[in-house]
């Protein structure tokens, strides 16, 4: 199965998926592009995003990568106190500017969450929070 979208192709091969997004002007960007590896910690996190990231390395989610970067994500900690959750995220804006990208109509979006509140007891809510660690970068993307 094959998606080719105007910013993106995913394929899935029967076990996987593998994402490839599109670059704005068709060409890569600059090398060298972004700054920060790692913004600061709070030492109260520190514990919980180690253990996030282990389990990422245990899934094969978060793999080495041995050649050489065009770009550095640095990664960011995101605090959910509601939730009682704090996640270690990539902060891709440095890249996004030389993406092509679309995204769905906000208010179509928000009609559509009110619809679902409506159904009342019988849904579920389902944490995609791992969803997105699921779907691999094409190797030709792994420099940046």
């Amino acid at each position: 199965m094959r998606i080719d979208d105007s910013d993106f192709i995913a394929e899935f091969d029967g076990r996987s998926w593998t994402a490839l997004w599109k670059w704005k002007s068709g060409e890569e960007p600059p090398e060298s592009l972004g700054g920060a590896v790692a913004y600061a910690l709070a030492k109260q996190y520190e514990e919980e995003v180690s253990q996030e990231l282990s389990e990422w390395k245990k899934n094969g989610w978060l793999i080495p990568f041995n050649g050489k970067a065009k770009a550095i994500l640095p990664l960011v900690t995101v605090v959910q106190a509601a939730k009682g959750k704090v996640r270690p995220v990539l902060d891709y804006r440095a890249l996004n500017e030389f993406v092509s990208s679309h995204t769905a109509e906000s208010l179509v979006c928000a009609e559509k969450l009110r619809r679902w509140r409506k159904m009342g007891s019988s849904l579920e809510i389902i944490d995609l929070r791992r969803a997105y660690l699921q779907i691999k970068v094409d190797s030709s993307l792994w420099p940046y």
